[in-house]
């Protein structure tokens, strides 16, 4: 394997799990305990912030 094809399957498994900690994150908030939904608050954050940082970012 090449090194960018090691590099491309890494990147695609964390925007596999950025992607589904926000919809984790999308459910938890919608969830009625205080706690999940304070932990899906920060899913959605952290991760939606991760996936828009990543997309934006120009490969060198």
């Amino acid at each position: 394997m090449k090194k960018y094809q090691i590099i491309a399957a890494f990147r695609f498994l964390l925007y596999l799990i950025a992607f589904s900690a926000v919809f984790i994150g999308i459910f938890m908030v919608l969830a009625y305990k205080d706690l999940m939904r304070d932990i899906g608050f920060f899913l959605l954050t952290f991760f939606s912030a991760m996936i828009l940082l990543g997309l934006t970012q120009k490969p060198r």
